[in-house]
């Protein structure tokens, strides 16, 4: 039998675990308002792959968090000797975008939005 996917509880939970409203999750996801309504209304299933979209969303929002520190000194990261710079972080930042983008897209087999939030 396949694996479920989150239900309901688990669905809003994530989401405001991340502080975001029904609109910005359904932004990051590449769905829409009235999908992440459903799914947390239970009137939907959610995918199983949702889960693994789940893990990848936190690991991204703790890079973020990472970077964000980083940015503003009060972490410093050393690599290869060297003082990770600001244009490392920036292009850092665009590489987690990017990846964000393609997951969303891959995770509701849909084209990629043309936009998404800032980091």
């Amino acid at each position: 039998m396949p694996t479920p996917g989150p239900d309901a509880a688990e669905i809003r939970t994530f989401r405001q675990e991340l502080g975001l409203s029904q609109a910005a999750f359904a932004g990051r996801l590449g769905a829409t308002v009235r999908t992440v309504e459903d799914w947390e209304a239970g009137r939907r299933s959610a995918p199983a792959l949702l889960r693994r979209a789940f893990f990848a969303l936190r690991q991204i929002e703790s890079l973020k968090h990472q970077l964000a520190l980083m940015v503003s000194g009060q972490m410093k990261i050393r690599a290869n000797g060297e003082d990770i710079t600001a244009d490392s972080i920036e292009t850092t930042r665009a590489a987690l975008s990017t990846f964000e983008t393609l997951l969303a897209a891959e995770l509701l087999d849909a084209p990629a939005p043309t936009s998404h939030a800032n980091l």
